[in-house]
């Protein structure tokens, strides 16, 4: 996931509770938590495809389950804080991924430019 793509989704989700009633904010909203996905499934593919080229099939195999089960149980989790507090609880449950999604991805960054000769 890209800092773009992360602040994305979290205004989208910022956004999510008290545009709940908009019709239109809600389309808005959609756009935004598309696009901040797409931008994380765009970057987080082509570093796959860098690791070994040779494995391109095997490692987009394995890049799609994953994606897929991730999704299952975002939608979960979503339906859980939906459950719970209506849209307030979906935002809750989007802002703690989205979140923890920035962390790992800025956690990874930092670990990568470590590993990196001076």
């Amino acid at each position: 996931m890209t800092p773009v793509s992360a602040a994305t989704l979290a205004i989208a989700v910022a956004l999510l509770a008290p545009a709940a009633r908009n019709e239109f904010y809600l389309i808005v909203i959609m756009v935004l938590l598309d696009l901040g996905n797409r931008a994380g499934f765009v970057a987080n593919q082509a570093r796959i495809y860098a690791l070994r080229p040779e494995a391109r099939n095997r490692l987009n195999t394995i890049f799609m389950v994953s994606y897929y089960l991730g999704g299952a149980a975002r939608a979960a989790l979503g339906g859980y804080g939906a459950r719970l507090d209506d849209w307030i609880g979906l935002a809750v449950v989007g802002a703690v991924l989205s979140l923890a999604a920035a962390v790992a991805s800025a956690y990874a960054a930092h670990a990568a430019s470590a590993d990196r000769p001076a």
